[in-house]
């Protein structure tokens, strides 16, 4: 389909250097992005992190992450393409829901809120 009143003809869109390359910098970023692995990414954050709750907060943080992994916590964690395990909560109106009982009726979404209560 053309549009109307240019006689068919198609106009190409004109392509500016600077527009070339602001999506030349858009992909290289993409590339970047996909390319950095996970530590690299949380790099960044770690240290800002350290330099916004202060050297006391931040040692009491990495004394607490660091018992959490010595517990033996993360071999305990359903890893990705594990079933997740059957558990019943009540919802709100205090009636038990267990997942076995949601997953009969179909697919199933949990989403775990890691908020401040």
């Amino acid at each position: 389909m053309t549009p109307p009143g240019n006689g068919g003809i198609v106009a190409p869109v004109a392509t500016t250097p600077a527009r070339q390359s602001a999506r030349s910098l858009d992909v290289d970023h993409e590339e970047k992005e996909r390319a950095m692995s996970l530590e690299e990414k949380l790099a960044p954050l770690r240290e800002a992190t350290a330099k916004r709750v202060g050297p006391e907060m931040h040692a009491v943080m990495q004394n607490a992450t660091r018992q959490l992994r010595e517990s033996g916590i993360l071999d305990r964690v359903i890893k990705p393409g594990m079933p997740a395990p059957d558990f019943t909560l009540n919802d709100q109106n205090n009636a038990a829901l267990s997942l076995a009982g949601l997953l009969a009726t179909g697919a199933v979404v949990v989403s775990v809120f890691r908020g401040f209560w």
